[in-house]
């Protein structure tokens, strides 16, 4: 005969289910600030409905959203916007506010040219790589010009995101172009190709194998428990919570503020380099224009370089277009004081208002003009 569970036993039990109970029901109650919360730590930027998108309103999270309202590339030249969040984020902003890649497809639409932005926040350089392989693998996608926002303090990040990784597994044939970046080019990127391997390994090795049983019952597992449970169907936003609580804390314990100087990690910088090399390669060789341009900074901030490794980083990446013959301009000036702003009360060295994003974007207009005019299909049908 099976025994009873004893009082303790209940206790618990009750005290448990009690618990998940009030923590569902607090996530529940929490949901609409917490969603909020994380959409300001982004810098996401909140659009009207049924507007156009000229970027990935996702900003990395779900990059096979973005892929519908990329501009059709066999009607008319397409560039692509790739970039961290300086691209996409506005400081103060206010409601109809524009960023970067909506002013740039305003400004090349007049000259026959679309413009679209991939970007997210924290961008590094095999992110970006990932971004540009998505657009090659569709022939209505593939980009005539890539141009690329440098910016240093990126070069310390590794690890594609989660969301990109399920993004390689939803669409074979992106996976299929990202196995092969590295067949002509291994030799030359031993570093970067080993970590493309690993990537494309650790996409499949993360996501659940939706063909078999248990794969099939996890997924309605997921989903059950997210149209159940306040506290499953608020995990990424009560995640993204949690860690920037762990930011807060962390950075008050070692008075770290947004100005403190930050080291390079020199194999990470040498890795996302060497990234930076075979993006360049892979794109000229699918007919790509390679355009970089070095990120502006707040004149009104120290920025957390150290002085030295940042200027090797501009000679480098100028070295590296003059290899190349590939369009390159420094823009770290292009925004003066005033158009910035402040980032947990601390001047913000790397986001501005949107005076800033229509700033730069005349900057970025002016500083490739050459590349624009090669693009026109109305410059050359014109006879100019």
């Amino acid at each position: 005969m099976a025994k009873s569970p004893s009082k303790p036993a209940i206790a618990f039990i009750a005290a448990f289910v009690m618990a998940f109970a009030a923590i569902n029901f607090a996530a529940n109650q929490m949901a609409t600030t917490l969603d909020a919360n994380r959409e300001s730590d982004l810098m996401l930027l909140r659009h009207r409905a049924g507007a156009t998108p000229h970027y990935d309103w996702s900003c990395g999270e779900d990059l096979g959203s973005a892929r519908h309202a990329i501009p059709d590339s066999r009607k008319a030249p397409l560039v692509l916007v790739t970039g961290m969040s300086q691209t996409y984020a506005i400081n103060d902003a206010r409601e109809g506010a524009l960023p970067i890649p909506d002013r740039l497809d305003a400004a090349l639409t007049a000259r026959g040219v679309r413009a679209f932005g991939l970007v997210a926040p924290n961008l590094h350089n095999e992110e970006a790589l990932l971004m540009l392989v998505a657009t090659l693998a569709r022939p209505e996608t593939k980009p005539n010009a890539w141009l690329y926002g440098l910016c240093f303090d990126k070069l310390r990040n590794v690890d594609v995101r989660p969301a990109m990784l399920r993004f390689l597994v939803d669409n074979p044939e992106v996976q299929a172009l990202w196995n092969h970046v590295c067949d002509e080019e291994a030799g030359a990127f031993p570093i970067a190709c080993e970590r493309i391997k690993s990537t494309s390994k650790r996409a499949l090795d993360d996501q659940p194998a939706s063909s078999t049983a248990i794969g099939v019952l996890e997924e309605k597992t997921r989903s059950a428990a997210d149209r159940a449970l306040p506290l499953s169907r608020q995990r990424t936003s009560l995640s993204a919570a949690g860690q920037f609580k762990v930011y807060e804390f962390r950075n008050w314990l070692f008075r770290i503020r947004t100005t403190t100087e930050r080291p390079i990690l020199p194999a990470r910088y040498q890795l996302n380099m060497e990234f930076l090399r075979l993006s360049v390669k892979l794109a000229k060789r699918n007919g790509v224009r390679p355009i970089f341009y070095v990120i502006p900074i707040n004149p009104e901030a120290k920025a957390p370089y150290r002085p030295e490794e940042y200027a090797a980083f501009k000679q480098e990446v100028s070295t590296l277009a003059q290899a190349e013959q590939i369009a390159f301009a420094n823009l770290e000036d292009a925004v003066p004081e005033g158009e910035w702003g402040l980032l947990y009360g601390q001047p913000d060295f790397k986001h501005f208002r949107e005076a800033g994003h229509a700033r730069l974007t005349d900057a970025l207009m002016r500083a490739f003009d050459t590349e624009w005019t090669v693009l026109s299909p109305v410059r050359r049908d014109s006879g100019l």
